[in-house]
């Protein structure tokens, strides 16, 4: 074993009455099945290195990574606020909207990404990172807004049919936001487009993909755009 990254989520940090930025010192906790089950992996992780690598090299090869809501051309997954909204553009359809209040932080998904091979590798080359293995990779303040904002934002280009529908399957929490200081201060990451320029490529990725150009191609090129 070389270099492990484990992708968990921002979701496994105990919320607070305060709504803070949650750091990678803040306590671990959940209600939702999904939450628990991340923070699970994080306690497992962490057993894993105190009881096997705790006095060995190898310690620092091993962490977890945190990420907050990530988003890209070509997911239309279901119950996902821009597939959603891709899909109600798509098909000329009503989108349901449970909670245009909620308050997240949203990147682009190859801004994570480029973070957790960063991390893999600096790892790989044995580099001495921190004293807690684990690592929050969120964007920056501009991107920590509501639903309703993003709706807003698409509706300057596409008028919208929204309804707003609560639905009690759905455990979600008001506002969660990560702080993302320790990354950029260690790891030399960042994020690289703001909220509008992740939203206006998740709509140009639509659009070619309509007219039937090459998955893959788009995102290569939307990859080689992001790290210009």
């Amino acid at each position: 074993m070389k270099s492990v990254v484990i992708i968990t989520t921002d979701k496994v940090y105990k919320i607070k009455k305060s709504n803070k930025q949650y750091s990678e010192l803040d306590d671990l906790g959940g209600k939702d099945p999904y939450s628990v089950s991340k923070v699970c992996a994080e306690f497992l992780t962490n057993s894993y290195i105190e009881s096997f690598f705790k006095n060995k090299k190898l310690r620092n090869s091993v962490s977890t990574a945190r990420s907050e809501n990530v988003l890209g051309g070509g997911d239309y997954s279901k119950d996902r606020l821009l597939p959603d909204i891709i899909n109600s553009i798509n098909l000329n359809k009503k989108i349901i909207i449970r909670n245009p209040k909620n308050i997240r932080l949203w990147q682009h998904v190859i801004g994570p990404i480029y973070g957790y091979l960063r991390l893999a590798e600096l790892q790989y080359k044995k580099k001495k990172l921190y004293q807690n293995q684990c690592w929050n990779f969120g964007p920056n303040k501009g991107s920590f807004v509501s639903v309703s904002h993003i709706l807003k934002i698409i509706n300057k280009n596409f008028k919208l049919k929204v309804e707003v529908k609560k639905n009690q399957k759905f455990f979600e929490t008001d506002i969660l936001k990560i702080d993302n200081k320790k990354t950029k201060k260690v790891l030399n990451w960042k994020p690289k487009w703001n909220l509008q320029k992740t939203i206006d490529s998740i709509i140009n990725w639509n659009e070619k993909f309509k007219l039937n150009e090459n998955a893959k191609k788009i995102c290569e090129n939307q990859i080689k755009d992001y790290f210009k």
